[in-house]
């Protein structure tokens, strides 16, 4: 019968942890916020816009189970703008979205003067 020696025993122990520990996702969660300027006189049009995506989002399984969090106000000019702060499931949801999901954004209505997306500093680790 073989022995194995007290100092390989920790030793196998501790590598049989590393290869059962969970390994973070390759392509983890992103939260992000993206403010999007908006053509005066089309709030109400982008507002419905961002309404509508949302739920097709949830059903494509693009974004995580999280609430997400619209806010409409203006800015010191009086210009409008909107900030949607969401979570997506992975940092590639956005980018590889089926041509339907794209066609509901905001942006392409033509009624955002810009968008500008930021990853939030906590998403990724």
């Amino acid at each position: 019968m073989k022995t194995i020696s007290i100092v390989t025993y920790p030793a196998l122990l501790a590598l049989a942890t590393l290869c059962n520990a969970q390994q973070p996702p390759a392509d983890p969660p992103e939260t992000v916020m993206a403010t999007f300027r908006v053509r005066s006189g089309k709030e109400a049009e982008f507002a419905k816009a961002l309404e509508q995506a949302w739920p097709s989002y949830r059903r494509a399984g693009m974004v995580s189970n999280k609430p997400h969090l619209v806010v409409q106000d203006v800015d010191e000019t009086g210009a409008p703008y909107f900030v949607e702060i969401l979570t997506w499931k992975s940092h590639h949801a956005p980018d590889q979205a089926p041509a339907e999901i794209r066609a509901l954004w905001p942006g392409s209505k033509c009624c955002a003067k810009g968008a500008k997306v930021i990853p939030a500093a906590s998403s990724r680790k």
